[in-house]
C-alpha cells in the first residue's frame, strides 16, 4: 500500500491495526463500457495518446 507507514497509522478508531489492506476501498469497474470511453476521454481532454512511447513498446 503507497504511503503506509506503520510507526504514525498503527490505530484506526481506536484500534490498533496489524493489517492495513481491508481499508483499502475496492474498485470495480465494469470494463467493456470503459474501455470503449477511452476514445471519447481522450478526445475530450485533448489527449495525444491512451499511454505513453515507452509504454507501446
Amino acid at each position: 500500500m503507497v504511503g503506509w507507514n506503520p510507526i504514525s497509522r498503527t490505530y484506526w478508531r481506536r484500534k490498533q491495526i496489524r493489517n492495513p489492506y481491508p481499508l483499502v476501498p475496492v474498485v470495480v469497474l465494469r470494463t467493456k463500457p470503459a474501455k470503449a470511453a477511452i476514445l471519447d476521454i481522450l478526445t475530450t481532454h485533448c489527449i495525444p495518446s491512451a499511454m505513453s512511447d515507452d509504454l507501446k513498446k
